[in-house]
């Protein structure tokens, strides 16, 4: 899905804002999306004290927008948040 699209699934989750981060980076406790240059994919990771972890990579951004939306839709369910 497009950037836009799961901006508005997660909102209809309500998805707190602060629970995930679509810019990359090592904000703490916080699912992350973001593009690795050095390795030229994307990234779905857990950023947890300065750490990525359960990274995954994909090729495009729609597929890790895809699973950020899954992983928070099933932590939704858990109430996590």
């Amino acid at each position: 899905m497009k950037k836009d699209e799961l901006l508005e699934r997660l909102d209809n989750l309500s998805v707190p804002r602060s629970a995930y981060c679509l810019e990359g980076g090592l904000t703490s406790e916080t699912f992350c999306v973001g593009y690795d240059n050095e390795n030229m994919k994307w990234e779905f990771y857990y950023s947890e004290r300065g750490n990525k972890n359960s990274l995954m990579t994909f090729i495009t951004p729609e597929e890790a927008y895809n699973y950020l939306y899954l992983v928070l839709k099933k932590e939704m369910s858990k109430n996590y948040f």
